[in-house]
Order: structure tokens, then sequence, then C-alpha cells
């Protein structure tokens, strides 16, 4: 808010309307480099006596404009507030002024936390405002975020994304938490590869993907990103690393599970215990590398011994006439 001051009270001398009176001007331009040097007791007491003394009506607006500017300046939000109220109810102010005006005190009731009078007002706004920018969508959907109207905010929310010419993570992941809450899972999964695009490195993106492709029966796109997640090195636990390798069972590719979980173990990410060297086993043997099943499976035996584990090795060296070992 202070910036808006600072740049509201340096554009006082380029006001849109009727002229100012040379004292009047002086008085104003004297409050500002006043506020510059942060000399706010100053400049508000120059500007209250300059209120008291004129009477044309143009000139009151603008001393309330810059009064207003003044009390955003000290953080004086209330004040800024009643003060731009004054200021439009003259019925002086440009079309344009007035507008803008509107705007700052929707911001202030932001930051005032009157969310309801804010996103009121806002919506009232948009509805005049031909080609509204992208900062003033993302305005309007904090709004109806802040006051529990969420399908109502993403529409805002979209059309935020479209105007940025590079929109930033957070405002993706506003709208991707909207689509999420009211359910629309579609096009989540439609946002999070532009998402991905931008931020490869962003872990939760490929993972959420992963799973709206499964949860809608893609196994292929959820494979997919659950490889781009593994290629930026971005695959951390054994849950993981069993997720990808049982995807790429799902596929009929156990080979690639195979040797996924090899690369997990390896990396100690997946522990070489008795479940996942199940897993590697029965991925090794559905690829017919059946010596390599075998190890794996004996590996596992000896470490957590089960007697389904010894009989299972023993019918594998049976199928493949290993009659010496399957007799051990």
């Amino acid at each position: 808010m202070r910036r808006i001051a600072a740049t509201f009270l340096l554009a006082l001398s380029l006001w849109g309307g009727g002229a100012l009176s040379p004292q009047t001007y002086e008085l104003l331009m004297e409050a500002q480099k006043l506020a510059a040097l942060e000399k706010y007791g100053e400049a508000k007491a120059l500007l209250d006596e300059l209120y008291e003394e004129i009477k044309d009506s143009y000139e009151r607006a603008f001393t309330l404009h810059a009064m207003a500017g003044l009390s955003l300046a000290r953080g004086e939000y209330e004040a800024a507030l009643r003060e731009f109220d004054a200021s439009r109810e003259t019925g002086v102010l440009p079309p344009e002024t007035v507008r803008n005006t509107e705007l700052i005190q929707i911001r202030l009731l932001m930051a005032l936390e009157r969310f309801n009078e804010a996103e009121r007002r806002m919506s009232h706004w948009m509805q005049a405002e031909k080609t509204p920018t992208a900062d003033q969508w993302l305005l309007l959907a904090s709004a109806k975020i802040q006051v529990g109207k969420t399908p109502e905010a993403i529409h805002p929310m979209e059309q935020v994304i479209a105007l940025e010419q590079e929109a930033i993570a957070p405002h993706y992941e506003i709208l991707l938490a909207l689509y999420f809450q009211e359910k629309q899972y579609p096009k989540a999964r439609r946002l999070l590869p532009e998402m991905i695009r931008r931020l490869p490195a962003k872990k939760s993106y490929w993972m959420q993907l992963s799973a709206l492709a499964q949860e809608a029966g893609d196994t292929k796109e959820a494979l997919a990103a659950m490889e781009g997640a593994r290629k930026q090195g971005l695959l951390e636990t054994d849950r993981e690393w069993q997720y990808l390798a049982g995807l790429y069972l799902e596929q009929e590719t156990p080979l690639l599970a195979a040797e996924r979980l090899e690369e997990g173990m390896k990396k100690k990410q997946l522990p070489r215990n008795g479940e996942t060297l199940d897993l590697l086993s029965s991925a090794w043997r559905m690829a017919r590398e059946n010596t390599k099943a075998a190890e794996v499976l004996e590996e596992a035996a000896k470490k957590e011994p089960t007697g389904e584990r010894w009989l299972r090795l023993g019918y594998w060296y049976y199928e493949d006439q290993l009659w010496e070992k399957a007799s051990e």
C-alpha cells in the first residue's frame, strides 16, 4: 500500500480534470514533498488547513484525494477509505479517476479483511470493465476465495493465467487448488502439463498428474508422469519406486519394472528387503529373466525365510528343469 500511496501522490500534477488555482497547486506540491520526506504529520496539517480554506468543489475533491494518499502512506487505511469516499461523493471527479479510486478502495478493503464488501464491490466494478487486466481478475478471484465462493473464483483465475505473459507458479497453484476443491479433475489434469513445462523440478506436479491419470484409467499417462519425475531425479521414497514399477507391470513391460526397482535399490531409496525382493523377482520372472528371478527370490528367502518363498523358489527350479537345485 505504501507503494500505491507514493505513486498516487506523485501523480497529483497529472490530474485528469479541471484546473487548480496556483495557490492550491503550490500547497499540494508542498504536501507531496513533505510526504516524500516521510514528514507525514506536517503534510497532514498542511492538507487539513488547505481543505478548510478552499471552497471550490473540484479543489476540495482533489485535496481529499491527496489526504487519502497521505493516509495510505501513514498506514491509516480506514481513514483513507473515508477520504476516498468523500472525494468520490463530490461528484466532480473524472470518470477514470473514480474507477481508479474504487479499485484502490477495494484493495484497502482486502487489506483490512473486509472481504464481503471487497467481493461485492469488485464484482460490481468488473461488470463495467470492458478489458480487465490479469491483476484485476486476480483481485476478483482473491475476493471470491476469501468469502468462500470458490466456484465463482475459477473463471477469474483462468483469465489470470490466460492474460499473463509468463504466469507465475502461485497463480497456477491457486487455479489447480480450485479445480481440486470443486472436483474438476479433467481440468486439473489439463493444467498440470503446462505447470510442469514451466517448473519441471516441482515434484508435486508430476505426482499429481500421475495420480489423476491413474484415477482416470490412463495408465500410460500416469507412467509417463512418473518417468518424467524419475528423469528429473525427483523420486525419493520406496513407495514412489514401487508405484513406478507397478505401472510398468500394468503396461506389461516387466523388464523395465525390474530395472527401475534395481535403480531404486542402487540409490538406496528402496530397501532390499523381503517385500521389494519379492516384487523384483516377480518382475524378472515375467520378463523371462528366470535366472535373475531365482537369484533374487533366493536372496529374499535367505534374508526373511518363509515356507512360501522356499516353495515358490523350488517350483521355479522345477519349471526350469534345474532338478538339483529344486531338490535342495
